[in-house]
């Protein structure tokens, strides 16, 4: 019960926020995917390698369960006037319609990662937004990258680069 989490020990409270921290990077990241660059027609995860798509995401393990539920909940709704987030009308209907036992906690943690989900799309699509989401190898190439710019920006300035701004 997500209650109790709230109300545990410090640790509790830490692993809760880390979990919930951790799911709603994993949502940002899947509707970052479903959304289109700045003015392209497709969505991101199509211009992506079928192999390579599990690599996007961050290891949600032991709660990817949530994740399945998400999906199997239909993450969000586009009412025709934008994408929003399920109702706790909607999931009731799942559950009762499933049988599927959920907690409290699950409950509020699926609504509050379809909102996550929701606000996403909105704020990604047809956007030039870097993903919200990069794994190690990612990052090391990126921070690769970076220092070899930074390298040649020292480099430059040391042989002078022709802008000297303290003549005169």
């Amino acid at each position: 019960d997500c209650r109790a989490i709230g109300r545990g020990s410090g640790g509790s409270r830490q692993l809760f926020f880390e979990i919930t921290s951790l799911l709603e990077l994993y949502v940002r990241q899947w509707a970052w995917l479903n959304t289109r660059a700045k003015d392209q027609s497709n969505p991101r995860i199509e211009h992506l390698e079928i192999d390579s798509i599990s690599e996007r995401f961050p290891d949600v393990e032991p709660f990817a369960y949530l994740i399945d539920l998400l999906s199997r909940l239909g993450v969000a709704i586009n009412n025709g006037s934008g994408v929003q987030a399920i109702t706790w009308q909607e999931m009731d209907a799942f559950v009762q319609r499933t049988r599927i036992p959920i907690t409290s906690w699950e409950a509020e943690t699926l609504k509050r990662l379809s909102a996550v989900y929701a606000g996403s799309v909105i704020k990604y699509d047809n956007q030039d937004a870097p993903a919200p989401y990069r794994n190690a190898e990612e990052t090391k190439r990126i921070a690769t990258s970076m220092k070899s710019v930074l390298r040649q920006v020292v480099i430059k300035d040391k042989h002078g680069s022709g802008h000297d701004t303290n003549q005169g």
